[in-house]
């Protein structure tokens, strides 16, 4: 016995080294899946050679092999973290932490039945069991295909059946029922380009360097050292793939290995080419990311058109809607040119919601939906004024539904508030890989934005803001060229800040919104020429065109934004508060666009740092330039 011991304090203190390096590179290098796995593979030999040679070796041989088989990478400690971080709540950690321990128990249970009595000494059978088991696990991790379906519609809010809206929209109602509707998801910044550029990275637009609009005169573009979804997938063996919109830059950073780029709205031949991609990476077994960017339901180059009046394929039915019944959202005025133009819009949502259909077939059809996640959402608001481009909520409160074929609870809805940087790290979450910022850029991001919300996705109560966030930022500064109007937002669920930086610039009209005839039916509303009682929405014309550099609102009593908060005494508090969370969020992200005295205190930080003074206020002060007494 006393000999026994002694051996086995070798085996004890090996296997203590080997669970803290492990530890300690899941930690570092953010892959528990993957070297948790590695324990597998370290045992596997030493199994083999206990089958192989038994009662063959002499006793320091067999001990040299238990050393190595005992002594093995523990993983616990790595796992137990994994179920703490991931839990986010006392009541689910506790339940996970269970769920654990019992596996552990079943695995004690089970070995208990593979090493019997009538196999000693040796144990011949009980290892050749044992290897079987060893080779199925990481046969089953090695085949799992964890594939990823994102489905972008463009320039679409809530005007959905599943969100309450009188839209016809039965295929992404269906999808809602058997997925996860979020109720609070937001997007950082109400611009098409922009927007895409946060989903595909995981960092906000300040961040990433995709200011505006990519493509024709506008020609913004991510910065060189970004790395995005499609690249990072596609390292990773993933068949990365695009069909319709894209709408990014530039082509090297987001290096697809088939891109389909199509301005169509036949949403049947989009969904004939995702068709294709599902039975190429069945083919090629591997697994895929695929992207569908609709063009639908963004407005056409006509006044008022929505491209409804093409010639389509005839699996696409028609879904024409009367204008004088049509719901008009409170954002935005009821009028008859506002009517007509909604008419169009639903008639283009009708038909985005058909090719959803389309698409979903399609990927029923491969059997490949058992192990897809798919995401449904939209890209920003409505092309209407007090909506796109601006980061009121009608422009930034978005659709968003997913569908995980793993979820054991389906058809809810999700209070919960997430944004756009979340979902990059998502995808990441459910393929099992990792991806951490490395850049040694000096402006570079050392980690992303988000965080992934699978562990939240089956919840239809709202989580205490110690287990999940209760808040979002925003960063907008162009949509087109020309349109440059840097402002940032924190949102909490009760409140509304915004900081708008170059207020002393009239808001600017996208080309799209401008020649839109609900613009026109505004502006000629007034025929009496009160031209100073024109109201956008419910907002005065004056107070939309010429905004404030501080906004500040109460979400529960004033959801439209009307209200500013900001302007009231008795808010200092509030808004001081509001204040300084943006502003530090402003200086851990890097933010250009935190100013000091007119000037961008990043830019001067250098400058602060040897002791030059500036004045504690966003803008130079005319009336008082004078920084020394």
């Amino acid at each position: 016995m006393f000999q026994t011991t002694l051996l086995g304090i070798p085996i004890t203190i090996f296997a203590a080294i080997n669970m803290l390096w492990v530890t300690y590179l899941t930690e570092n290098f953010h892959q528990i899946a993957i070297i948790g796995f590695l324990a597998q593979v370290w045992v596997l030999p030493m199994l083999i050679v206990e089958y192989t040679s038994a009662g063959s070796v002499s006793h320091w041989g067999q001990y040299a092999v238990l050393f190595f088989l005992l002594g093995q990478p523990a993983t616990h400690a790595a796992q137990v973290g994994w179920c703490s971080r991931l839990s986010n709540a006392v009541r689910t950690r506790a339940v996970s932490a269970a769920m654990y321990n019992i596996t552990i128990q079943l695995s004690g249970i089970a070995s208990s039945n593979i090493y019997r009595k009538d196999d000693k000494p040796l144990y011949k059978r009980g290892n050749g069991q044992l290897i079987a088991i060893n080779i199925a696990s990481m046969a089953s991790y090695i085949l799992a295909k964890r594939n990823i379906l994102l489905l972008i519609a463009d320039d679409l809010g809530c005007n959905l059946g599943c969100y309450g809206a009188d839209v016809k929209t039965p295929n992404i109602d269906a999808f809602a029922a058997e997925s996860v509707l979020f109720t609070h998801a937001f997007i950082s910044t109400a611009s098409c380009s922009n927007s895409r550029s946060v989903i595909y990275t995981g960092l906000h637009t300040h961040q990433n360097g995709q200011y505006g609009l990519a493509g024709k005169q506008h020609h913004f573009v991510i910065f060189d050292h970004i790395k995005t979804s499609p690249a990072f997938f596609r390292e990773q063996g993933y068949f990365s793939a695009l069909i319709g919109k894209v709408h990014v830059g530039h082509d090297c950073s987001y290096p697809w290995e088939f891109k389909e780029e199509s301005g169509t709205r036949d949403v049947a031949w989009v969904a004939d080419k995702a068709g294709e991609v599902f039975e190429r990476a069945k083919d090629e077994g591997r697994p895929f990311f695929l992207t569908v960017g609709y063009i639908d339901p963004h407005r056409d180059m006509t006044r008022s058109g929505f491209g409804n009046d093409l010639d389509f394929d005839a699996r696409i039915k028609d879904v024409p809607y009367v204008p004088k019944n049509v719901e008009v959202p409170d954002f935005i005025n009821n009028i008859d040119e506002t009517k007509f133009e909604f008419s169009e819009y639903y008639r283009a949502i009708s038909r985005l919601d058909q090719g959803i259909g389309f698409v979903l077939g399609k990927l029923e059809a491969s059997g490949l939906a058992d192990d897809t996640l798919v995401i449904f959402l939209s890209d920003n608001g409505p092309p209407f004024l007090n909506s796109k481009t601006t980061l009121y909520d009608a422009g930034i409160h978005l659709p968003f539904i997913v569908r995980n074929p793993k979820a054991s609870v389906k058809g809810i809805e999700n209070p919960n508030l997430i944004s756009y940087v979340d979902i990059f790290p998502t995808f990441q979450d459910w393929s099992g890989k990792t991806y951490t910022p490395t850049s040694d850029a000096p402006h570079a991001p050392k980690e992303l934005a988000g965080q992934s919300f699978l562990p939240i996705l089956e919840l239809s109560t709202l989580l205490p803001e110690e287990a999940w966030k209760h808040h979002i930022f925003g960063s907008h500064t162009f949509h087109e060229s020309t349109n440059y109007w840097p402002t940032r937002i924190l949102r909490t669920r009760k409140y509304k800040y915004h900081r708008n930086v170059a207020w002393r610039l009239d808001f600017p009209f996208s080309a799209d919104l401008y020649g839109s005839l609900t613009w026109d039916g505004i502006r000629h509303s007034q025929p009496n020429g009160k031209e100073g009682d024109i109201k956008v929405g419910q907002r005065k014309l004056k107070d939309y065109i010429f905004r404030p550099p501080e906004e500040l609102y109460d979400l529960e009593n004033d959801p439209l934004e009307l209200s500013n908060l900001a302007l009231e005494d008795e808010n200092r508090g509030l808004l001081l508060e509001m204040r300084g969370r943006l502003e530090k969020w402003q200086e851990d992200t890097l933010d250009p666009w935190l100013y000091r005295d007119g000037v961008s205190k990043r830019f001067i930080q250098h400058h602060l740092d040897a002791g030059m003074i500036v004045p504690d206020r966003f803008d130079l002060d005319l009336e008082n330039v004078r920084v020394r007494s």
